[in-house]
């Protein structure tokens, strides 16, 4: 029983040594054209609508435009929501 146990601890120590694949985010539809960044914004154009959670307004959206924070597809942003917040970047400037 005790040889058990330690072959038991044995796996799990090296189960816990192998480095997990990074996952990164992609776009779900080919991207036609990323507009210049505006501050931590950029604006995609994709080549058909998806589906995603626009994490500004917490609402489901389904869009050929969206906007990424910091170049992360899992940080998405609506147009409408990324409309609101370049009129705050500017009006913070002026």
């Amino acid at each position: 029983m005790a040889s058990e146990l330690q072959r038991d601890v044995e796996l799990d120590v090296t189960s816990g040594l192998q480095t997990p694949e990074p996952k990164v985010a992609t776009p779900a539809s080919e991207v036609l054209k990323r507009y210049p960044p505006r501050g931590q914004w950029t604006l995609h154009r994709l080549a058909s609508a998806v589906e995603f959670l626009c994490l500004q307004c917490y609402k489901q959206k389904k869009a050929k435009l969206i906007a990424t924070r910091h170049k992360q597809w899992d940080d998405l942003c609506c147009n409408a929501c990324y409309g609101q917040i370049l009129s705050k970047i500017k009006a913070d400037n002026d």
